[in-house]
């Protein structure tokens, strides 16, 4: 289990998501797990989450 968990709700903005997604991954501190909340977006957050391919990533796709 990660130290730190870092969660990051996304409703479509898919190019601001994506500076927050790699903000985090920027970080120096290495044990991290990043949970994306998308609330049922319209575009593809999931799509842009994935591209990372990056194990540390959680995507969960839910109306929250």
């Amino acid at each position: 289990m990660s130290r730190v968990t870092v969660v990051i709700c996304a409703y479509n903005r898919t190019d601001l998501f994506r500076e927050s997604l790699q903000s985090v991954l920027n970080q120096t501190y290495r044990d991290i797990r990043i949970v994306v909340l998308d609330d049922c977006s319209t575009e593809d957050v999931k799509g842009v989450a994935r591209s990372f391919d990056d194990g540390r990533i959680e995507y969960i796709r839910k109306n929250i």
